[in-house]
């Protein structure tokens, strides 16, 4: 389950080191994130496509969020089957749209029973 991620993490880290973010690996669902904070905890997530192989791609996503009296979110997918030499570039692209989001574009979070 982890291989895929094993793979892209010196991508990974890399681009947390450049950008002084904070690199999450879960295990558990072996996904990787991409953290940090400032008015809004924001995250960068990166999902396999496809489990192994050498042309597995990614899922690239993007979420921000905050807690007032309730949890006011946005989301949104940047890019899907996004290939190993092409991370780095979509990465950039996550991080410049997470970035720009501000207090005003979240949303209240929809709770399901």
């Amino acid at each position: 389950m982890e291989a895929p991620y094993v793979r892209i993490d010196p991508i990974l880290v890399a681009f947390a080191q450049r950008h002084g973010i904070e690199l999450l690996k879960n295990y558990r669902d072996a996904d990787r994130s991409l953290r940090f904070n400032d008015t809004l905890s924001r995250a960068i997530w990166v999902h396999a496509t496809e489990k192994y192989g050498m042309n597995g791609t990614y899922q690239v996503s993007i979420i921000a969020h905050q807690d007032r009296h309730e949890r006011y979110i946005k989301a949104a997918t940047v890019a899907e089957a996004v290939a190993m030499d092409d991370l780095d570039r979509i990465l950039e692209q996550a991080v410049s749209l997470v970035a720009s989001w501000s207090e005003s574009d979240l949303r209240p979070a929809v709770r399901t029973k």
